[in-house]
């Protein structure tokens, strides 16, 4: 048929098609990663199915079935059912600054303030290090680090025994 793309053979090893059984059959897997298995065990069994066919049996695009199939043939069968590890969101803050709002916190509050408050946590981040950020990035930081200014009892403060 004209217009038909060509189809991307899977061939699984005996090795990989029991793994990919065993992945089915036990359920400590995601849905994500069961749905990939599905696919690459069906592109293997039946040599000339064609990714929309796939994806409607499986429940996926046709363009996700395509990617799995592709993925299985130039990378191998691990890089087509696990996703690779991700980066993540850049840190906001450094080690120095985490240490710096730590030990402020820990520290007498600011003239007129009772206890530091997160808004003024940050106006001091700024004025002394330079750093600019929001103040999410510090609540997390104090809630990580259980610092709780405003519970004497958890604030490491120096005692003077004169």
């Amino acid at each position: 048929m004209a217009g038909m793309a060509k189809i991307q053979e899977v061939n699984l090893t005996r090795q990989e098609r029991t793994q990919l059984e065993a992945m089915l059959r036990k359920g400590r897997w995601s849905p994500r990663e069961i749905k990939r298995a599905r696919v690459l065990l069906m592109a293997d069994e039946t040599k000339n199915i064609t990714n929309p066919e796939i994806a409607q049996r499986v429940g996926l695009t046709r363009d996700t079935v395509r990617q799995i199939r592709a993925r299985c043939i130039q990378e191998g069968v691990e890089a087509a059912i696990f996703d690779r590890p991700r980066t993540g969101q850049p840190k906001k803050l450094s080690e120095r600054d985490e240490a710096f709002i730590i030990a402020t916190a820990c520290s007498e509050a600011p003239e007129g303030y009772d206890r530091w408050t997160l808004a003024a946590l940050k106006q001091e981040l700024k004025r002394k290090r330079g750093v600019d950020i929001s103040t999410e990035p510090i609540r997390k930081l104090l809630l990580k680090n259980r610092v709780k200014p405003w519970r004497k009892k958890n604030v490491v403060c120096a005692q003077n025994n004169a």
